[in-house]
């Protein structure tokens, strides 16, 4: 999926509606830049998250 943006006349930008894209419309070199395998999150990564994104964090994750 992309975003196309376009410039604005007062020097803004705004953000077009999402494309959908085929695998055949992207380059194959972008799928080696994707991490391989698997990962995990630690517990001290978890409370760090909660800490930033949680309910009462910095910056709480919000649906809109």
């Amino acid at each position: 999926m992309i975003r196309r943006i376009q410039r604005t006349g007062g020097g803004g930008v705004e953000f077009l509606p999402p494309e959908w894209l085929g695998a055949d419309q992207i380059d194959e070199g972008y799928f080696h830049l994707l991490p391989a395998g698997a990962s995990a999150v630690t517990a001290e990564e978890v409370a760090m998250l909660k800490q930033v994104f949680g309910e009462d964090g910095e910056m709480p994750a919000v649906r809109q």
